[in-house]
């Protein structure tokens, strides 16, 4: 379904790898705005690789409640590469990062990569969303229902008003009111 390029980042340092759509013709315009757009880092592919297959006890724990689409239907990815970076959990629909950190992001060297990371993926208009490890594992409802909610928020944020008349008409004639998305809407299961 997607053609892959690659291209030399400023100073030839690494390779990005970019996923291209299949555009018809007429432009690029909007097709999967923030799906599988973001460029990442070539030699990061076989790291992700080695770290999908090696996760830790909380992000398992919270995998299984990911996958599958078992969350309002949206797809999500496991340590997946952007940018410089690998990413725990990504969901591009909700432009949603989720990272479960151990106990070394505590430390201040630790402390100060996560907040350039968090301020790039932020730049990118992603959100992204840390929880301590030991809460992943043994609260992971609690962290569910974050999640739940912070995708709520980030698909309903996406669905445009519908405006209050067309134009020329009246209040009887308009459009349906917009519709908040909530987790009946698909079944929501856990």
């Amino acid at each position: 379904m997607f053609s892959s390029s690659s291209t030399a980042s400023n100073g030839g340092s690494s390779a990005f790898h970019v996923l291209t759509p299949p555009f018809e013709k007429g432009g690029q315009g909007g097709f999967w705005e923030g799906y599988g757009m973001l460029r990442y880092a070539e030699n990061l592919k076989a790291k992700a690789r080695e770290l999908r297959k090696a996760l830790t006890e909380s992000e398992s724990a919270l995998w299984s409640r990911l996958r599958a689409k078992r969350v309002f239907g949206v797809q999500f990815y496991r340590q997946k590469p952007i940018g410089q970076y690998i990413v725990d959990f990504f969901a591009p629909r909700a432009k949603l990062v989720i990272e479960v950190d151990g106990s070394q992001h505590m430390e201040e060297d630790h402390s100060k990569r996560d907040k350039q990371r968090d301020e790039y993926l932020t730049k990118l208009g992603l959100k992204v969303l840390r929880f301590d490890s030991r809460v992943a594992s043994t609260e992971t409802d609690a962290v569910m229902e974050i999640i739940y909610q912070t995708v709520t928020d980030r698909l309903n944020s996406e669905i445009p008003p519908v405006p209050p008349f067309p134009k020329g008409g009246t209040k009887e004639e308009s459009s349906p009111k917009r519709r908040e998305f909530n987790a009946s809407d698909l079944g929501r299961s856990r």
